[in-house]
């Protein structure tokens, strides 16, 4: 699971050194306006979970409790998520044109028309990267608590200067059993 918490700053403006200040333009672009803008196809989408999973690489989410976040941002209020058109298991990722119908990735690869209105695809645009339908997120994904404990001894192992390592169960030497 990937997450996002928007930090206030609890700094006043004045605690900077706005006399050596510089502005720095960010443009996020979505893999539609990306070849738009810049005339290249978009980047391929990032690994998915199940990559992390079938790897046995850690997948988890760290957060800080103690700062508070941002809540009802009016910029992202009345951004909405897309269903894909044809499965319920992703969201839309990927735009088929011309009709404009949204699927993700997995069922836009493999469909020649629309299945929703049997248009012929002449062009895929991806939008997003690709996610999972809300409440299925779980699915494939490795629990932050599951790892808890080893993130607490990582931070103070940290703080002191040491390394810390940890292995896997399942590499563990077990004892001679009969």
């Amino acid at each position: 699971r990937i997450s996002q918490k928007v930090i206030k700053d609890r700094l006043p403006p004045i605690a900077y050194n706005q006399e050596n200040s510089r502005r720095l333009f960010v443009h996020v672009l979505n893999s539609t306006y990306f070849h738009l803008v810049t005339g290249l196809e978009a980047p391929p989408s990032p690994i998915s979970v199940r990559t992390y999973n079938e790897l046995k690489l850690p997948w988890y989410t760290l957060f800080d409790e103690e700062l508070p976040d941002i809540h009802h941002s009016s910029e992202f209020s009345d951004v909405k998520s897309t269903e894909c058109g044809y499965c319920t298991y992703e969201m839309a990722t990927t735009q088929i044109l011309p009709c404009a119908h949204n699927f993700c990735d997995d069922c836009a690869a493999k469909i020649a028309a629309c299945p929703v209105c049997r248009t012929r695809i002449t062009q895929r645009e991806r939008f997003a990267a690709p996610m999972r339908m809300p409440g299925q997120e779980e699915e494939d994904s490795i629990e932050a608590t599951s790892l808890q404990d080893r993130i607490v001894a990582l931070k103070r192992c940290a703080e002191k200067g040491c390394v810390a390592s940890f292995k896997l169960a399942e590499d563990a030497i077990s004892g001679i059993t009969g």
